[in-house]
């Protein structure tokens, strides 16, 4: 089976994809709102054998997290505060952790405790850590 990965919106850079799987590269196949949607082959992306299934289903939201600093939302060096700890929220945690202080507040410790980049973690059960945020 192929896999390929198509970007989702139309204003989509690369990095924004959503996995699919289909035999073959055969479109005719049901899937997720097929009968709506017609990509231009342009928007279409192999997944390579390296990267798992697994992996690749976190594209999109890792593309969402990365489309932060790409909007420049947040400037390299500011102190940030993510709130909630959803797959999502971990993601951003990661990606500016990488270049900010940040500071990942949730209610899950086992959860925060997937990011790897360097950041303060402050779960709801703690008191809130005495700081300001930019």
């Amino acid at each position: 089976m192929n896999r390929i990965a198509f970007a989702a919106a139309l204003f989509a850079t690369t990095s924004t994809v959503a996995l699919a799987e289909t035999p073959d590269l055969d479109f005719s196949q049901p899937g997720t709102y097929a009968e709506y949607l017609t990509l231009p082959p342009r928007n279409l992306h192999a997944v390579p054998d390296s990267v798992s299934t697994e992996n690749a289903a976190f594209a999109a939201p890792l593309a969402a997290a990365c489309r932060v600093e790409e909007q420049g939302l947040v400037s390299s060096g500011q102190r940030v505060a993510v709130v909630g700890d959803g797959k999502l929220g971990i993601l951003i945690a990661e990606v500016l952790g990488r270049r900010n202080d940040t500071t990942l507040f949730g209610r899950h410790p086992e959860k925060m405790a997937l990011v790897t980049a360097d950041v303060t973690v402050a779960s709801s059960d703690e008191p809130l850590p005495a700081r300001s945020f930019d």
